[in-house]
């Protein structure tokens, strides 16, 4: 029974990796998408401002958020996949190399 719990925790891992790396991709992509069809600069910010709530609404906070939660997707992905096999184990090194970029993205956008 011990053994079943902890592999039911470890398999949870990579499930909530999986959804770590939704909230950053949610953050980092959605600028993308705005920022392509908007029309102006101001235009793409009010309407990427308008996608969250207001405790996300300042850009530090945000960006913050997305680097975090891409970095906590990858650390939760890298312990949970060495405990699961099969596609579950394919699912957790695709979540960390997406994790990883999403990282890098975000963390070259701060620092531009």
């Amino acid at each position: 029974m011990q053994q079943q719990s902890s592999y039911i925790f470890r398999g949870g891992l990579v499930t909530l990796s999986g959804l770590a790396l939704l909230v950053a991709m949610y953050i980092t992509v959605g600028w993308l998408i705005v920022s392509g069809d908007a029309a102006t600069l101001q235009e793409a910010r009010e309407q990427y401002d308008a996608m969250f709530p207001t405790a996300l609404q300042d850009g530090g906070v945000r960006m913050a958020t997305a680097i975090f939660a891409s970095f906590l997707a990858f650390v939760l992905a890298f312990v949970g996949r060495n405990h699961v096999e099969g596609a579950r184990r394919s699912i957790a090194q695709v979540i960390m190399i997406l994790a990883a970029l999403l990282t890098v993205v975000n963390l070259t956008w701060v620092l531009r």
